[in-house]
């Protein structure tokens, strides 16, 4: 299964079609039906060898159907997800945090964009690998918002620096804030998971946005309701 993993993501001549890729991989023990998308996670740890690629396929399948394997100081797992990547947020941050505590407190998780089709496996895990590259502290990195950063840079855009993708993703929060704001259960945890983002990321891009935390922004929301209610 590693070996047919590691051809799929790190052979650039390998002529794979779609069919040819989920037939070598049902073969080789994973298990998946249509329609699915795919990803590729780069986790960069001091000890990169199978033993902990193992440890990440156990976290992984509480999520996804998954294969790791050792490559090069990192660990690559290809991803597979039948339902859109709705779980992304909460398989992140246990996998992230399960990563430090266990394998290298200085960890850095890259992660490709969502592809259809597992002809695009060497694409995302050269997305995966170089958002990853390009870190420069611990933490979780998207190649989606690396994009983001750099047309931004290119263009020398008045869009403030989280960008435009991180701008919008902001927004999103905000107007759950405001249209949810009575629902007692509603968290910094539940609104990423919602939108597919590692909780530490939201909050550190709604305080560079908004000015102030998730839960602050949540409280303050509340209070001026209230306020309004009272008058």
């Amino acid at each position: 299964k590693h070996l047919t993993t590691a051809s799929l993501l790190l052979d650039p001549y390998a002529e794979y079609s779609g069919e040819d890729a989920e037939r070598l991989l049902l073969e080789s023990g994973m298990v998946f039906t249509r329609p699915y998308d795919i990803a590729v996670f780069s986790v960069r740890v001091c000890h990169a060898d199978q033993r902990s690629a193992h440890m990440i396929d156990r976290i992984l399948r509480k999520y996804f159907s998954c294969c790791s394997f050792a490559s090069g100081g990192r660990i690559l797992s290809l991803v597979i997800s039948e339902n859109g990547f709705t779980h992304i947020g909460a398989a992140l941050d246990e996998l992230y945090y399960a990563c430090r505590r266990m394998l290298d407190e200085n960890c850095i998780l890259g992660i490709s964009r969502f592809f259809p089709d597992l002809r695009y496996c060497t694409e995302a895990c050269r997305e995966a690998v170089e958002v990853q590259q390009k870190a420069t502290e611990p933490g979780i990195f998207r190649y989606e918002d690396l994009i983001v950063h750099s047309e931004a840079a290119a263009s020398n855009s008045s869009v403030s620096p989280a960008g435009e993708g991180v701008r919008s993703l902001c927004q999103q929060a905000m107007k759950i804030i405001a249209s949810e704001y009575r629902d007692e259960t509603l968290s910094l945890s539940s609104v990423s998971e919602r939108l597919h983002v590692n909780p530490n990321y939201l909050s550190a891009n709604m305080k560079k946005y908004a000015g102030d935390t998730f839960i602050n922004l949540l409280i303050r929301e509340r209070m001026e309701q209230a306020l309004r209610f009272l008058q």
